[in-house]
């Protein structure tokens, strides 16, 4: 009987102490987590003290510079490289420790495993003991000598015997518990896992119930991986206490050296555990350490930090005046010579006889500021009696203030024998409504020294580009277009704002008033597949419209190296024909509308077009495209004729004679706005149907008449 009570006491000792390990485990196990967490957020923000040098030297170097944007961007690039890089030298040595000692930890799941093993067993050898106590002849003797030492332990393990004793009867039960009971030993086994006994409680869940459960209950009451893995502990005790019932029987009995045996490894588990502890408290303890002294580091780097940020604020700042300030186009520059040659001739080939504007002097308060289109020739009066007015016809250096200066340009030729000045609005991007509005234009001597004048002009977009409100929608062999379909989005917003549809005379209406800013306009006919969308570009800027404009959609009905070359122009000239010349001698025009694979498909006499040139490419042939100007209304270079090339382009492939860029179906090329008062012919293009190239001519006019021969051809084709 002492020898029972002996081994009881030891058991009941082991269990409470394995009770007690449990609880400093779990105690460390989140004081480690607690590490690693504060590990990685130290990993995330460490930042050496190399690098705030670099930091600092990089502050210092960008205040010696002049606002430049290089300056900006190093401090910039210092910042990104203090936010990226975070491989320190106390970094990794805290990374090598933490992993040092987290090797050393022997306290994980496995030997969690092996303290619930040994609980078990502790569990079984009672179980063994009490079967030994009921074998003996002095059974009732011993059950009242066992009630001794329990009572007198009672103090020091009842916390921890309570708990075993609670999740031991009701996990041999747990299949049998109620929805309402299940909920109460849930609270009383971990009063962490309330939130999971109510939901429980809510999905009416039992005991029964929880035995059967499978990774999907677990997902539909939400239960978290925590809560998951204590319910799987108490599942896996009540299934191993009821494989130990069915083992154990009445008729066992164990041999108490065996079990002695069995009590001293698991209080050698428990010794090797204690020290397991020991050394990682310490390795905790050196961890906290670390941990002070690199909060004090970060304390300091985030005050290092803010100040860099008010640093590079204040220089960003500087940085945009000193942006804008550069791109006010303040300084004077003589951008003639970088003008094309069309617009050259246009400023130093003006006719006799030119509108003139007045000097307006920069007063904000003056009304009477001229207003010019983009892209036009403006003619300034300037009497050459003014100081540094030069004598001979030559550019000058301009400068602007206004909108968007950057953008926009000003190339000036004095003509002194009109005394006049001649300049044109050179705008990059025509559709950014920004670089339109009232500009200060200051003209300077050849030298750039001396202040000739200075001047206000508005500026407004080509009439051209601005939406209409009306459009008139034709096929490309003049056919109207009932039923089409026309559509604006605005570009900034990408969002369509009107559609409409074309009546009975190909016409579609737009609203009355439109936001300034450019549109994406789209025109198709949805009952004609023949027929190709055709999408471009237009803008409105203080509801500056036209009445109406045709527009012509090309056919999609082409055929392998089949091309449409459709003329359109303003309402004067009133009469522009199209010729095409082949290098096999034909030439087709109004007398002669028909000549093989080469059709034109009509004459028109009273403006606008169009007119459309229908023929197919072939190899070892060339052709050239010439407009003519049959009437004598004003110059043909200011008719504002336009042709459009339209072919397919999954069976037809042309490339430009001048680079390596491709011809795009719907391309458009316009006549050079020039002073050739005499020019007849305007030579547009010529094509090589070996090699499928097409040639462009940006600046090629003929005066003479002779519009019935193949004097064009024959020049051209080989320009």
């Amino acid at each position: 009987m002492l020898v029972e009570r002996s081994v009881s006491d030891s058991r009941m000792k082991t269990m409470s102490s394995s009770t007690e390990m449990l609880d400093k485990i779990s105690i460390n196990d989140s004081r480690m987590r607690m590490i690693s967490s504060s590990t990685e957020i130290l990993d995330k923000r460490s930042i050496n003290d190399n690098r705030m040098k670099t930091i600092a030297s990089s502050i210092e170097n960008s205040d010696k510079l002049w606002i430049s944007e290089s300056g900006i961007r190093t401090v910039s690039s210092a910042i990104k490289t203090l936010e990226k890089r975070s491989n320190n030298d106390d970094r990794t040595r805290i990374a090598s420790l933490a992993n040092e000692t987290f090797r050393k930890q022997s306290i994980n799941d496995n030997q969690m495993q092996t303290i619930s093993s040994s609980t078990d067993a502790s569990e079984r050898l009672m179980t063994n003991v009490n079967q030994i106590r009921t074998v003996s002849p002095s059974a009732n003797n011993s059950r009242t000598v066992m009630k001794t030492p329990t009572t007198d332990t009672s103090d020091k393990r009842s916390a921890n015997d309570s708990r075993i004793k609670i999740a031991s009867s009701s996990s041999d039960t747990l299949d049998k518990l109620s929805v309402d009971e299940l909920y109460e030993f849930l609270l009383r086994y971990d009063l962490n896992m309330r939130s999971l006994a109510e939901k429980f409680k809510s999905e009416r869940v039992c005991g029964a119930d929880l035995m059967s459960f499978e990774e999907d209950d677990y997902k539909k009451i939400s239960v978290t991986y925590g809560e998951r893995k204590k319910l799987k502990l108490l599942i896996e005790q009540k299934q191993l206490n009821s494989n130990t019932r069915s083992v154990v029987t009445t008729t066992q009995v164990f041999d108490s050296a065996q079990i002695q045996k069995e009590l001293n490894y698991l209080k050698a588990v428990v010794e090797n555990q204690e020290k397991q502890i020991q050394i990682k408290n310490k390795a905790i303890q050196q961890l906290e350490d670390i941990l002070g002294k690199k909060d004090q580091q970060i304390q300091y780097q985030d005050s290092m930090i803010e100040q860099l940020e008010v640093t590079i604020q204040k220089q960003c700042e500087e940085n945009l005046i000193y942006t804008k300030l550069m791109h006010q186009n303040t300084a004077p520059q003589n951008c003639f010579a970088q003008q094309s040659a069309v617009v050259q001739d246009q400023l130093m080939n003006i006719p006799n006889y030119i509108s003139k504007i007045s000097i307006v002097l920069s007063d904000p308060s003056n009304q009477n500021v001229p207003v010019v289109q983009s892209n036009v020739l403006t003619a300034i009066d300037l009497s050459k009696n003014m100081q540094h007015v030069p004598v001979l016809k030559t550019s000058l250096p301009t400068s602007c203030e206004g909108p968007n200066s950057s953008d926009v340009h000003f190339p000036a030729v004095y003509h002194p024998d009109q005394e006049v000045l001649v300049t044109k609005p050179i705008i990059e991007n025509p559709y950014n409504i920004n670089n339109y509005g009232t500009y200060k234009v200051t003209i300077y001597s050849q030298d750039s020294q001396h202040i000739i004048t200075e001047t206000l002009l508005t500026i407004i977009p080509e009439i051209e580009i601005c939406v209409p409100k009306q459009f008139v929608v034709r096929d490309s062999i003049n056919n109207i277009v009932v039923g089409g379909i026309i559509t604006l989005k605005r570009v900034e917003e990408n969002s369509v704002i009107f559609t409409g549809t074309t009546d009975q005379t190909g016409t579609a209406t737009l609203p009355d008033a439109l936001a300034d800013g450019a549109y994406e306009v789209e025109v198709y006919s949805p009952d004609n597949s023949k027929l190709q969308h055709l999408k471009f570009i237009m803008v409105i800027y203080q509801n500056r419209r036209q009445n109406f404009i045709n527009k012509f959609i090309g056919r999609s009905d082409l055929g392998s190296n089949q091309m449409h070359m459709v003329l359109e122009w303003d309402a004067e000239p009133k009469d522009l024909d199209s010729h095409l010349f082949s290098s096999d001698g034909k030439h087709v025009y109004y007398l002669k509308r028909s000549d093989g694979n080469i059709m034109l498909d009509c004459d028109v006499q009273n403006g606008f077009g169009p007119e459309t040139m229908t023929f197919t490419i072939e190899p070892n042939l060339k052709y050239v495209y010439a407009v003519h100007r049959y009437s004598y209304e004003p110059m043909l270079t200011q008719s504002k004729a336009r042709v459009t090339f339209n072919f397919d382009t999954e069976s037809t492939q042309i490339s430009k004679f001048e680079n390596e860029n491709k011809l795009i179906n719907g391309e458009i090329h316009c006549i050079p706005e020039i002073t050739r008062p005499e020019a007849r012919f305007w030579i547009v293009c010529m094509i090589d149907g070996s090699t499928k190239q097409i040639k462009f001519f940006p600046n090629a006019f003929e005066d003479h008449n002779d519009y019935q021969t193949n004097t064009i051809g024959m020049k051209y084709f080989t320009a």
